[in-house]
């Protein structure tokens, strides 16, 4: 029943200005997605089914997807807060000389419905599905390939959640 609230945090490594257009986070066996959480509300999270289609339906959302990082999104809170001069989201090229490369980050929340005494091991797998360039053209990630799991690749991620049992007793 606790909420797990995820922040998932996209770098640019390469060497053009971009934006991670879309991330998608697959829904974790023993978590479920709150579609009405407001964080989950204020980050654009959207559920997609086992066939790729969008669904409104909870216990079929396989995979989550957010736009948040765009162009279009960033340009919109431009508009929103007029003191922003740049868009927000416009990850800039990494040129070796900064101590970090640039990122951004998004935020998604879940609710545990795995038993806490279960042994498993709960597993979020996250990555970048689409980048565009600084005017928001798709672009060609040379060590990557968006929206497809390839192990090593740099542009996805996982983070694991050990449930603890924890119980307490008077005598």
């Amino acid at each position: 029943g606790d909420i797990v609230t995820y922040t998932i945090r996209v770098f640019n490594e390469g060497e053009v200005d971009g934006y991670a257009s879309k991330v998608s986070d697959d829904v974790p066996d023993g978590l479920e997605y709150l579609p009405d959480n407001n964080l989950n509300k204020e980050y654009r999270w959207v559920m997609y089914d086992k066939d790729g289609n969008k669904t409104e339906d909870v216990s079929k959302a396989v995979k989550i997807r957010t736009d948040y990082l765009s162009k279009e999104q960033g340009e919109a809170k431009m508009k929103e807060d007029t003191s922003l001069t740049e868009n927000p989201y416009l990850l800039k090229a990494f040129d070796g000389s900064k101590e970090n490369p640039d990122n951004a980050d998004v935020k998604v929340a879940f609710k545990v419905v795995e038993p806490n005494t279960s042994d498993k091991i709960i597993v979020n797998s996250a990555q970048i599905s689409k980048d565009t360039d600084k005017n928001g053209k798709d672009i060609d990630d040379i060590d990557s390939t968006p929206d497809k799991w390839n192990e090593g690749e740099d542009d996805q991620d996982r983070e694991y959640i050990k449930l603890n049992y924890f119980d307490l007793a008077l005598r």
